[in-house]
């Protein structure tokens, strides 16, 4: 019995686990922002890192004051302070000790907001309080406007991608280090193919790449890869009629999932467009219908 049931476990650790990096879109990084003005904004400054995305933190709470507690931690974690990023109260002291909000303590000001992200070099000079998603609809402004010689695109490394139709996806699986399926998206827009980034932003379009062909991308962003090349990281498609009434439209007809990790290079044998399979996974099957088969046939041996 010992025996069979080391059998099963080993036939099991065959069943690989897929890498899975999700897409996130104006449906899915918070469940609060579908009515939200500032969704786009959020959108946007959550994929620069303006707004860092806090994990198990499924509201964004638009209408509620922005602390000086959060507003010390976004900046700081965009800015990359604190010895530690990992800990969110020593970025807070970091950006403290710097001067860039007067206390943790109350809600944040305009003027906060400028000497927390910008040193006092940006022309936010009121006394005013914002709720958060009124520092979303500011901050975007400097989206394209330069402080301290950059915009907040140049500060997060972000460099303008194409725009055009979507002409092509392609998918392919391949076998990490670890044994784990590894997919990879790559998107041609206008002729230009570039590999889809592990955790990108997007705007007006469903989660799953395989459908995105014959779509408008209005612009696009990516950043350089240590190893060369870029990779897409921010994708606003084309607003589709009906998308300000309700945005979650785009995402209805599917909530699939993007995995990223290596480019799907022209030619290769396993590369097959997204949305068509890439076909039946027939080893894993077989391992798997082989330890149910032994589980149950040693579950009746058990009851006889």
């Amino acid at each position: 019995m010992k025996r069979i049931a080391v059998m099963i476990f080993v036939l099991m650790l065959l069943l690989p686990a897929a890498v899975q990096a999700h897409i996130v879109n104006e449906s899915n990084l918070y469940d609060d922002i579908a009515f939200s003005e500032a969704r786009e904004n959020i959108v946007y400054l959550s994929g620069l890192g303006v707004i860092p995305y806090e994990h198990g933190a499924p509201l964004f709470k638009p209408k509620d004051k922005l602390s000086r507690s959060d507003l010390a931690y976004w900046a700081g974690s965009f800015r990359g302070l604190g010895a530690q990023q990992s800990d969110p109260q020593a970025v807070r002291q970091a950006v403290l000790a710097e001067g860039g909000v007067p206390s943790l303590d109350g809600n944040a000001t305009v003027r906060d907001v400028n000497q927390a992200y910008f040193q006092g070099r940006a022309e936010l000079n009121g006394s005013e309080e914002l709720t958060r998603e009124q520092f979303a609809s500011l901050m975007a402004a400097y989206l394209t406007t330069k402080v301290n010689g950059q915009t907040l695109f140049e500060q997060a490394g972000y460099s303008p991608g194409p725009s055009g139709t979507v002409e092509a996806v392609a998918m392919k699986e391949s076998q990490g280090a670890d044994g784990k399926t590894v997919r990879t998206y790559a998107v041609t827009i206008q002729g230009v193919t570039l590999e889809l980034s592990e955790h990108p932003r997007i705007l007006y379009a469903p989660v799953d790449p395989g459908l995105w062909k014959g779509k408008s991308i209005r612009e696009s962003w990516v950043m350089n890869k240590r190893e060369g090349g870029q990779q897409l990281q921010l994708i606003s498609f084309v607003k589709p009629a009906g998308a300000a009434s309700s945005p979650q439209e785009a995402n209805s007809d599917e909530k699939g999932q993007a995995h990223a990790h290596h480019m799907c290079q022209e030619g290769d044998s396993d590369c097959v467009p997204a949305g068509e399979g890439a076909g039946f996974p027939v080893i894993p099957a077989a391992a798997g219908a082989v330890a149910a088969v032994l589980l149950c046939w040693l579950l009746i041996k058990k009851r006889a």
